[in-house]
């Protein structure tokens, strides 16, 4: 009797045994579980917030090139008027006075979902008129070119004025006491370009050029430009780069600033000598104004940016705009950036 009752402990025993054995392997196997969910579930969430930001990434790309064709429309829109054929920075593809007072040239849309018309989007539109800068393809290496001379008044270095010269030039001669055809010091080697530039970034290839590019940006253009500038948006530092008088270019931007507008080529010298009022124009400033200034503008940069505020995310798109002296033919793009 009392071996029987010790097979019947050692029996108990070996039972307990297993079942703590089965319980420890049990609970590893759920905390390996739990791990892996957990793993799983991490997993998940990035790659459903990268399918959101990918999303809303289409959808700012798909605002910001929206903008473009809005630009257009409006471009379009204000060159079918007959009685104002000309353009000025109070224009409506130039100023929007309903928007930001703090950014009056920046043009607003909301883009709205139409189940709750909650704005899912914006869309920051500006336009810049090419035709109030300096056409950079026209510099010519010439130390009589206008130009070229205009150019080296902004820039305040003939020495940077001659480099872009150069690599405009189709030549490979170097255009006078700082000019530069190549240079096989820089890392890496430069070699001029030898032809028109598409963008202005081109222009940071060039030995040197880096601390003056963002006044070259500002008030250059290498649109492909007629070389006549609008007098009712360039800005007087062109002016007088140009060989205007500092007064002359002074009166003519108060005109601008009282609403007065030039509204026909015929008519620049007289409306010119108005604003200059005693002494008048000097002789080389009514020649300027006659063969370098217009009062239309045919050349537009369109910037538009797409926003999306959950989550934030923003695209650029910049687009060259060509808009026809033939109020039926539509805008035209002639380059894109984005």
């Amino acid at each position: 009797h009392h071996r029987d009752s010790l097979r019947c402990v050692e029996a108990m025993d070996i039972r307990v045994d297993q079942r703590g054995s089965l319980f420890v392997v049990t609970l590893g196997l759920v905390m390996i579980l739990g791990a892996l969910a957990v793993t799983i579930a991490r997993l998940l969430s990035t790659e459903v917030r990268l399918a959101r930001y990918r999303l809303a990434q289409a959808q700012a790309k798909t605002l910001a090139r929206s903008g473009v064709y809005l630009a257009m429309q409006r471009l379009a829109q204000d060159g079918q008027d007959e009685a104002e054929r000309y353009d000025w920075l109070r224009d409506d593809w130039a100023c929007f006075p309903d928007e930001d007072p703090q950014r009056p040239t920046v043009w607003l849309v909301e883009s709205r979902m139409e189940e709750d018309g909650v704005p899912s989007g914006i869309i920051e539109i500006q336009i810049v008129d090419e035709e109030r800068k300096l056409p950079l393809n026209l510099v010519r290496s010439e130390a009589t070119d206008p130009w070229f001379t205009a150019l080296s008044e902004l820039l305040g270095s003939p020495t940077h004025a001659r480099r872009i010269a150069d690599a405009l030039d189709q030549d490979t001669v170097p255009f006078g006491i700082g000019g530069m055809e190549e240079d096989t010091t820089a890392e890496p080697p430069y070699v001029a370009k030898n032809g028109a530039l598409v963008v202005h970034e081109e222009l940071l290839d060039i030995p040197g050029l880096a601390e003056a590019f963002n006044t070259v940006q500002r008030y250059t253009s290498t649109a492909p430009l007629s070389g006549r500038l609008n007098l009712n948006t360039v800005e007087p530092s062109v002016l007088q780069a140009l060989g205007m008088r500092l007064a002359t270019a002074q009166a003519l931007e108060a005109c601008r600033q009282q609403g007065i507008i030039f509204t026909e080529d015929a008519t620049i010298l007289d409306m010119a000598d108005t604003c200059v009022g005693p002494g008048g124009l000097s002789e080389t400033e009514r020649g300027l104004l006659v063969n370098t200034f217009g009062v239309v503008s045919q050349m537009f940069t369109v910037i538009s940016t797409g926003r999306l505020e959950h989550p934030v995310v923003s695209i650029r798109v910049e687009a060259l705009i060509q808009r026809s002296p033939d109020t039926q033919a539509p805008p035209r793009i002639l380059s894109w950036k984005e």
